[in-house]
């Protein structure tokens, strides 16, 4: 059997050793990662560069499904001047992002993507886009949407029923109550945040 020599053993172990750090920290790292999704570790603990920050905005344990929602068929949110500041008011002044650690790293929170996705989609019914951005927007909001109900994948059973008027049974998915997370919330937390940025900066801050 042929010995390494000196140089071929350091090398060895120089690269076996790099190899065994490499395993151990990543296994640490989606150790940790996955500890901070089901626990919400302490958000000092993360730089926010990179993939280093937090899931969610705040720990899923913080954030359960305890409120209700009866769904209707509702006069607000319609095309128009007063629809348009229906829609606001969901919305924080920040327009729903956040800044968080050390660099005030500006980050989204998903929910409020959501909703500008749908406002978007509803402006694009009443005004077809004419620019290659315009088509864009259209497309991703449409994508991001599919996914975010796919994502949420709600299990509340909607029956038919029959409408008169149209002599037909349909689900229409009215006056059901679904168990929800309380999405004001966010709002209240994006908002905090939001008074604590830099008064040139919040001046500056619209889409």
């Amino acid at each position: 059997m042929k010995l390494l020599n000196p140089r071929d053993t350091f090398t060895f172990v120089i690269a076996t050793t790099v190899l065994l750090f490499t395993v151990v920290w990543s296994a640490l790292s989606l150790w940790r990662a996955f500890y901070a999704f089901h626990t919400g570790s302490d958000p000092s603990s993360y730089t926010y560069r990179e993939y280093d920050f937090p899931p969610t905005i705040l720990p899923l344990s913080q954030h359960p499904y305890n409120s209700r929602m009866i769904i209707d068929n509702t006069v607000h949110y319609a095309p128009g001047d007063e629809g348009r500041r229906d829609w606001a008011s969901l919305f924080p002044s920040s327009l729903g992002f956040v800044r968080l650690g050390p660099d005030n790293r500006t980050f989204g929170i998903s929910m409020f993507h959501q909703l500008h996705c749908l406002q978007s989609m509803q402006n694009l019914v009443f005004n077809e886009p004419t620019t290659e951005m315009g088509k864009w927007h259209a497309s991703h909001c449409m994508n991001y949407l599919r996914q975010m109900l796919l994502c949420a994948a709600d299990i509340r059973l909607e029956p038919f029923r029959p409408d008169p008027a149209l002599g037909i049974d349909k689900v229409d998915g009215l006056d059901l109550t679904h168990t929800c997370r309380d999405w004001t919330r966010l709002r209240d937390i994006a908002e905090d945040n939001f008074a604590a940025w830099p008064e040139d900066i919040k001046a500056a801050w619209h889409f």
